[in-house]
């Protein structure tokens, strides 16, 4: 009997370091920023890219983070969208930005003139643990 339980131990211990090794290789990049709706109900979405370099399959459970651009808080990004990423491959995620209007009002004088800087800071779940992210982007 104590042989079945170092097995099922060694098994769990296996998966944990899979998985532990798996998350620290991810690679995130922005893919892109792009805008839809009107002039009073504005939506950006974020085109995230994760690349998977190993073998072991990652399941994002959320995405928590703030987006800034040119510096200030424009949005957040709270979604518990789950998505698996395979092995080797590249995938690429669509994700709502809630705007925050004041803050883009305050600073549509650096964006219309054609300054922009977007930066999203925050944490992203794969196999239950967070890992922390942090992105530039510019146009």
């Amino acid at each position: 009997m104590k042989k079945v339980f170092w097995l099922i131990g060694g098994f769990l211990a296996f998966v944990a370091y899979k998985k532990y090794t798996m998350s620290k290789l991810l690679q995130f990049t922005v893919g892109g920023i792009s805008t839809g709706g009107g002039l009073l109900q504005p939506e950006l979405t974020l085109t995230l890219n994760i690349t998977n370099p190993t073998n072991t399959t990652a399941d994002i459970q959320s995405i928590n983070a703030a987006v800034l651009i040119n510096g200030l808080q424009v949005g957040t990004i709270n979604t518990n969208k789950l998505t698996t990423i395979k092995g080797q491959t590249t995938t690429g995620i669509d994700i709502p930005i809630v705007l925050n209007l004041e803050n883009v009002i305050s600073d549509i004088a650096g964006l219309v003139q054609g300054n922009f800087m977007a930066q999203i800071n925050g944490t992203l779940h794969v196999d239950f643990i967070p890992l922390p992210i942090s992105l530039n982007y510019s146009l």
